[in-house]
């Protein structure tokens, strides 16, 4: 039995457009999408749902990319984890972006 769609076309279509709106329709690229869909897996700690995909899926990207994307933060988290527990230290550079408890 096929899988039947849990979402619905215009709301698809409608956060394609607010990208578009926002930056413009020949400036909207697929990084964009890309970017959107990384900010959304991190933000809800991967309980990302179904009808916030489908425009990812609608620009052309696929269950490898979506994989892609989770092992890259998995990377970042660990490589966070990892200098935390070590207490490495920070670059002089990157000193003024660091995290303190307030």
């Amino acid at each position: 039995m096929a899988r039947q769609k849990e979402y619905k076309e215009e709301e698809v279509l409608e956060k394609a457009m607010n990208l578009f709106w926002r930056n413009g329709f020949e400036t909207t690229s697929m990084q964009m999408l890309l970017h959107e869909i990384a900010l959304s897996v991190a933000q809800s700690r991967g309980n990302i749902t179904r009808k916030e995909l489908e425009p990812f899926f609608a620009a052309g990207y696929n269950q490898r990319h979506l994989l892609e994307i989770i092992l890259g933060l998995s990377q970042k988290v660990i490589s966070n984890y990892t200098n935390y527990i070590a207490e490495m230290p920070l670059d002089k550079g990157f000193e003024k972006y660091a995290w303190r408890k307030h």
